[in-house]
């Protein structure tokens, strides 16, 4: 019986899968003795590193690792230790598809690398190759890449501009609209060529990361974007996407808002239905806090699409206080004169899975049949909406 039990034990330990190897050898010439490359899984929540290595006097190096069980986005990254001692900071980096297989960086150089970095093209500067998954991120950056950069460098010249001017908004709602077409083209490159290669790791990759935003996209767009990669042999990824589609769908845009209680300033709780105007064309939620910067500095705006809008738009204004005194004290001071409420902290937990408010201020636009619309924390975006779609 022992002898049975034995063999059977085995017979479970050589079913299970050996774990896939990962290598990659490259050489980067110049790197300093304090240097060190590393391979940083970026897909997971905590950019973990698989495998680090200092190179050989020439700059050769080889990393290593046996816990890839399929491809995965990794950064090869070229890191300095710090002048404390205790941690590594990261100079270069360049994204590419890991998998189990033998993988090569072709010779390249820390003097090319510090020119591409000063053109903000340093994966560029890095050619990796190795494997079916990394033939699919190169056709990715060959077909993409452009668009990428081109989106990178709107979101630079806005931060730019945010700090010059000290997030002054009509200085900035240029660049940020800019920003957001760029962005929009990127997500349409990002689509296109999941459409082109559907069975691709690539593509489920940036399928998932877009399923993974909230009041972007409508519930026909959200499906759309899943049903591009269902062929993936990929099955975890699949079912990744598949999952994250189940909770994108609970925040679409178009769809009916969620209705929940709050405490107006007479004290009396009651729901949010009963402050919308019914005669409005849109009604703007403004989730706020006393203690909150940015909340404080977006009320003058809010103030100024009151003042032009008039009736046609509603406006009601959440404080997300936990101290009931902060509220009122900040009301008084900012002179408010549309619908205020607050939501206490009771009342706090529906709202906040409702309307994922991880952060604020969270400008929610309603439309007059009870859809929401749009959602931002950008007052310029709110803008743009009103001036495109509010009828005269």
């Amino acid at each position: 019986m022992k002898l049975h039990i034995l063999t059977f034990a085995f017979a479970l330990l050589c079913a299970v899968p050996a774990s896939a190897q990962f290598t990659l050898s490259g050489r980067i010439e110049g790197m300093a003795d304090s240097m060190r490359v590393a391979v940083v899984n970026i897909e997971t929540p905590m950019r973990k590193t698989l495998c680090t290595a200092t190179s050989a006097t020439d700059g050769t190096f080889t990393l290593a690792s046996d816990s890839l069980m399929r491809p995965v986005l990794c950064e090869l990254s070229v890191q300095k230790l710090a002048r404390e001692g205790d941690r590594y900071n990261t100079f270069y980096r360049s994204r590419f598809m890991a998998s189990d297989t033998a993988m090569q960086l072709a010779p390249t150089s820390m003097s090319r690398l510090r020119d591409a970095s000063e053109q903000l093209r340093v994966e560029q500067a890095f050619h990796i190759s190795g494997g079916q998954a990394q033939t699919e991120w190169l056709a990715y950056m060959d077909a993409v890449g452009d668009v990428e950069h081109d989106a990178q460098m709107a979101g630079f010249r806005e931060a730019e501009v945010f700090f010059k001017t000290n997030n002054q908004l009509d200085s900035v709602r240029r660049y940020h609209v800019v920003k957001m077409e760029a962005e929009q083209r990127l997500h349409r490159a990002r689509m296109d060529f999941a459409r082109s290669h559907p069975a691709s790791p690539v593509s489920a990759y940036w399928v998932d990361k877009a399923l993974n935003t909230f009041f972007t996209y409508t519930t026909d767009e959200l499906k759309t974007m899943a049903s591009l990669v269902q062929t993936c042999p990929d099955t975890a990824r699949v079912n990744a996407v598949n999952r994250r589609l189940a909770t994108a769908l609970r925040y679409a845009i178009g769809e009916p808002y969620a209705d929940f209680y709050l405490t107006t300033t007479d004290g009396q709780v009651t729901r949010l239905s009963a402050l919308i105007p019914a005669d409005a064309q849109f009604t703007l939620l403004d989730f706020w806090a006393s203690w909150c910067a940015p909340c404080r500095d977006a009320i003058p705006h809010v103030k100024e699409w009151a003042e032009k809008y008039g009736s046609q738009l509603g406006v009601v204004s959440i404080s997300a206080d936990t101290k009931e005194t902060d509220w009122r004290k900040a009301m008084q001071e900012e002179q408010m004169p549309w619908t205020q409420a607050w939501i206490t902290r009771e009342q706090a937990r529906p709202v906040t899975e409702a309307y994922m408010l991880n952060t604020i201020p969270r400008l929610i636009l309603i439309d007059n049949s009870g859809h929401l619309v749009y959602s931002t924390n950008q007052p310029s975006e709110i803008i743009e909406f009103l001036e495109k779609h509010m009828k005269p």
